[in-house]
């Protein structure tokens, strides 16, 4: 990043979240690492911290909750806590809601395994996608009237 550059913004999706302890060499983590090494700036609400919080805990991923811990100590110091602007209409599943209040609130990329609960919304990139646009990003970032929000 150039001298004086503002990092990048970033929502973190919960499956990306999870990727990250699953599978430590994908995009996913790629992604979550340069959040949490301060290269990007998280963009979260307490919303959010509960859902990362409720979804690494279930058993059925075996994550070592004092890695949990570390990493949302990381992602909380090194991000931005947003009070989220409501939006309204209906989502395919409710529980995105505070991720696309909080991306559209910072005009932050919302980095998700999931395209098919974001449709239309072009903030929303996979994280393979969003790792393809980072060196680039400046031009149409998601904040920008490009978007128009």
């Amino acid at each position: 990043m150039p001298a004086g550059a503002t990092p990048t913004r970033v929502v973190i999706d919960t499956n990306v979240l999870v990727s990250w302890f699953l599978s430590p060499a994908g995009n996913p983590a790629r992604v979550v690492g340069l959040a949490v090494s301060g290269a990007l700036v998280p963009c979260y609400d307490q919303r959010m911290l509960a859902a990362y919080r409720e979804v690494l805990a279930r058993p059925r991923f075996g994550i070592d909750p004092q890695a949990v811990n570390l990493t949302l100590l990381a992602l909380r110091n090194r991000g931005l806590d947003v009070a989220a602007a409501p939006v309204g209409g209906a989502l395919v599943d409710e529980s995105d809601r505070p991720f696309i209040e909080v991306a559209g609130t910072v005009g932050a990329w919302l980095v998700t395994g999931n395209m098919r609960h974001f449709e239309g919304r072009p903030m929303a990139v996979t994280p393979a996608d969003f790792l393809r646009i980072l060196p680039g990003l400046g031009v149409g970032e998601p904040g920008s009237l490009m978007y128009g929000f």
